[in-house]
């Protein structure tokens, strides 16, 4: 009962950790390196651990916000220790979703002239490494993009440095362990010796394959196999790819070994051997854009928005739902791509909404036909105050217009007017639907608007 409960305390404590789940996926990363963090994770107090992270990581969050630095004209950004999608306390290392924003906002900064990445690292999980390594390459298309490989840049961390547009590293810099491996433990014959059987109740042929205690079966490893292989053919095309070189000619370097410096560079892995100092002048040196006239002409009026904020979202679209803001804070989407996403949702919206009304359309048609030799207006309507509006479709489109000139997408402009104004509403109506049963049509069409 005891050990039960010790393993209970150890789960809840593992699960304080900020994303642990990532611990547990594939990894693209240096193998004597990441053997050293399972040691250090293997003896390390997890509930000390999980407390003093946690100033840490607020402390680091903070300093996230400001995502690179610029001087004359270089952003700098630093992918240190072993990389994560969302960030680790094991790891001084942002995240990779953070540095990938990075590297948006420094290609889009109109500060930044050339973009450095700064990279000291084994690699890390492969989630997160392809959508990294995508938005280096797309940067680059853009702004000279240069990778300095200051000791390490292994694996994953190789695979995004090969994007740039330049690969530079210093002299004892290790370099490559380009391949993709998995580690399968068979504790089948443990299991018989303690006693336990294990017994896996599943629907799929290769559902629970590898749950400890159970028999790996040939089968299973091919299985594994082809996913190893795929992962590393997708690894080998995008060095190849980012270095302009063969696909073969990467597979022969594939082989999961590091080169040191001058080796890396003599098998086109890097491009030169050189200080970080002599690399950042050559950088400068390509800064073609006009010289900064005064400091009104600077810095913070140029900066590129930063990914919206829930709040922000609220504030700007006060009739979006949560599910949509929580989609555009997950996507990393600034204010005005939010804006251009939200017009593109209310002109769906209002597709729906004319499909609905030609149904309604159709009702109204169908009934006067039936109705037909009797007076199409119901007796005793009172005047009320549409009837004192002369032209209801032109005063409509000037009122939309005007709210349109604000900046103001044309479905949410008809919505804000009819809701502020439905006597005109109603008018518009009037004017646009002819028929006896237009009044009806007036209230189904209230019904749908508040549905």
């Amino acid at each position: 009962m005891a050990a039960s409960q010790a393993t209970v305390d150890v789960a809840v404590r593992l699960s304080e950790i900020p994303h642990v789940d990532q611990y547990t996926g594939m990894y693209a990363v240096h193998p004597e390196s990441f053997e050293r963090l399972v040691q250090v994770i293997e003896t390390t107090d997890i509930e000390t651990h999980v407390i003093e992270s946690r100033a840490a990581i607020e402390k680091r969050d903070v300093e996230d916000q400001i995502m690179y630095g610029v001087e004359d004209g270089v952003a700098e950004i630093s992918m240190i220790g072993t990389l994560t999608k969302y960030g680790s306390s094991f790891s001084q290392n942002p995240g990779m979703v953070k540095l990938r924003r990075a590297v948006r906002m420094a290609a889009e900064d109109t500060r930044v002239a050339s973009i450095l990445l700064r990279i000291d690292s084994p690699g890390g999980s492969v989630a997160g490494t392809g959508d990294l390594a995508a938005a280096v390459a797309q940067a680059a298309k853009t702004k000279p993009v240069t990778a300095y490989i200051e000791d390490m840049g292994a694996s994953g961390a190789y695979w995004i440095a090969s994007q740039a547009n330049r690969v530079v590293a210093n002299e004892n810099a290790i370099v490559g362990s380009i391949g993709t491996y998995a580690v399968v433990m068979d504790f089948s014959e443990h299991a018989k010796r303690v006693g336990v059987e294990v017994h896996v109740l599943k629907a799929g042929e290769f559902k629970g394959a590898g749950e400890p205690g159970t028999k790996i079966t040939d089968a299973q490893l091919a299985e594994w196999q082809r996913v190893v292989e795929d992962l590393n053919e997708i690894f080998v095309r995008s060095v190849a790819t980012g270095r302009s070189m063969g696909v073969e000619q990467v597979k022969a370097l594939a082989d999961g070994r590091v080169h040191v410096g001058a080796n890396a560079m003599s098998l086109g892995l890097v491009d030169a051997i050189e200080p970080l100092e002599t690399t950042v002048k050559a950088l400068i040196a390509t800064d073609k854009r006009p010289a900064i006239k005064n400091e009104e002409d600077s810095v913070m009026s140029d900066s590129p928005e930063q990914g919206a904020t829930s709040a922000q979202l609220r504030k700007a679209f006060p009739n979006s739902s949560a599910e949509w803001r929580e989609q555009i804070v997950e996507s990393n989407c600034t204010l005005a791509e939010a804006t251009e996403l939200y017009a593109a949702e209310l002109e769906e919206q209002l597709a729906k909404a004319k499909a609905e009304n030609a149904k309604l359309e159709e009702k109204v048609a169908a009934s006067e036909e039936k109705d037909e030799g009797v007076d199409a207006v119901e007796t005793d309507v009172e005047e009320s105050a549409e009837s004192a509006i002369a032209d209801p479709v032109a005063e409509l489109d000037r009122e939309v217009g005007e709210l349109m000139k604000r900046g103001i997408a044309r479905p949410k402009a008809v919505g804000m007017v009819c809701q502020r104004r439905p006597e005109l509403q109603d008018a518009y109506l009037k004017a646009t639907n002819k028929g006896r049963k237009v009044h009806a049509l007036i209230e189904e069409r209230r019904e749908l608007l508040d549905g």
